[in-house]
């Protein structure tokens, strides 16, 4: 007797389908797709997109199904990683932004306030997906709860709001005024994106205080080696737009080669000048 269409086909449990395994297979088979001649792969894609917009549309008709039912239904659907990675895709989250951004400062806030510090969203342009932080209080002036902390909301943010696509983190001035941090912007990335470690050529023989232009992925970054941490920033000075390779480093300092600013390596990049 024949196979059958479905002999090939098994049911995955929840517990079985790694989001990461999933990511991992969709970026194998677009890059066999790219290897494609170019009238095949345009049929590859209009096939896809052809089924992105299906599957947008029953989804768009499960939202509308749950939120006709009963709270607990939609609740337990839409804490789903995977699902709601799909409804944010197709701009189809009942959660507003907001909510999402605010649910995840308050799992940061316990920690931010056992330094003494504060953490609250000032400001968000939904449009650009870009959500200004305030972090005040003696939490900012140590180093090692700054580097805790700024992986906490990175984490927090990646799972409730992963659709954001810049995180400013802002001071409060003595003038009441709010500072951002120059070079401390935390690039969350589009929702379709996944966070991963890269590994970067002419990095492992630098020495401390040394650092050195990087291309990844057609982006320019300037990554310095502090003791035995390497850290990583935006090639361009937030001052003047020169290139940070082109200043020195000295210590913990980079001083810009064109203008006169100098950041703190260190504390995310923040900016030495006075009330800066």
């Amino acid at each position: 007797m024949g196979a059958s269409a479905h002999d090939d086909v098994r049911t995955l449990a929840p517990d079985e389908a790694s989001s990461g395994a999933l990511v991992a297979r969709l970026e194998t088979v677009f890059a066999a797709v790219d290897t494609l001649d170019p009238s095949v792969r345009a049929k590859v894609l209009d096939l896809l997109g052809a089924l992105l917009e299906m599957y947008g549309e029953g989804l768009a008709r499960i939202v509308a199904a749950l939120q006709d039912d009963d709270a607990g239904g939609a609740r337990t659907v839409l804490d789903d990683e995977v699902v709601a990675s799909l409804l944010l895709i197709h701009d189809l989250h009942p959660v507003p932004l907001r909510d999402r951004v605010e649910s995840a400062l308050a799992r940061a806030r316990p920690y931010v306030e056992s330094h003494g510090g504060e953490l609250a969203l000032i400001e968000l342009d939904g449009r650009e997906g870009v959500a200004r932080i305030r972090l005040g209080g003696t939490c900012r002036t140590c180093p090692s709860s700054q580097a805790t902390l700024d992986g906490l909301l990175r984490d927090a943010l990646a799972a409730d709001a992963p659709d954001l696509a810049r995180i400013e983190l802002v001071e409060p001035r003595d003038d009441g005024q709010a500072k951002s941090d120059l070079l401390g912007i935390v690039e969350s990335g589009a929702v379709s994106a996944r966070a991963r470690w890269v590994g970067l050529d002419g990095v492992d023989a630098l020495r401390p205080g040394e650092g050195v232009r990087v291309e990844e992925e057609g982006r320019a970054l300037f990554v310095a080696r502090l003791d035995d941490d390497l850290l990583a920033y935006e090639n361009a000075c937030a001052a003047c737009g020169a290139p940070l390779d082109d200043g020195d480093v000295h210590g913990e300092v980079l001083a810009c080669g064109r203008g006169r600013e100098r950041f703190d390596l260190r504390r995310a990049g923040r900016s030495l000048a006075p009330g800066g």
